[in-house]
């Protein structure tokens, strides 16, 4: 167990996975910013929250951003993980976005 990350895991786990007044929610998007200068774990913790609840979907992925992203590894890096295949794509980044567009329309 990682020294300090239990509080904030487990209140982001609370913002994600429940409604305010009704208790679980499994239906509505949400979203959950976690920002600060770099070097203060905010990739660990939400590696940490990524582990604890991914069991809880279908579909999942967990991509770790840079200051200056390569869109096109991120798309593909998803992809990957939503499709389960390792073999390596060759689209350019419309063609990831919609090939990614594509498989969660359903979701």
């Amino acid at each position: 167990e990682l020294v300090g990350i239990k509080g904030p895991r487990d209140c982001i786990i609370k913002l994600l996975t429940y409604e305010a007044d009704s208790g679980p929610s499994r239906q509505q998007l949400k979203v959950v910013s976690i920002v600060g200068c770099g070097g203060l774990g905010k990739t660990t913790l939400a590696n940490q929250v990524y582990k604890e609840i991914n069991g809880q979907f279908d579909c999942k992925a967990f991509v770790s951003m840079s200051q200056k992203p390569d869109m096109r590894k991120i798309l593909m890096d998803l992809l990957s993980q939503i499709l389960g295949n390792g073999s390596p794509m060759c689209f350019d980044e419309q063609r990831l976005i919609d090939k990614l567009r594509e498989f969660l329309k359903d979701k």
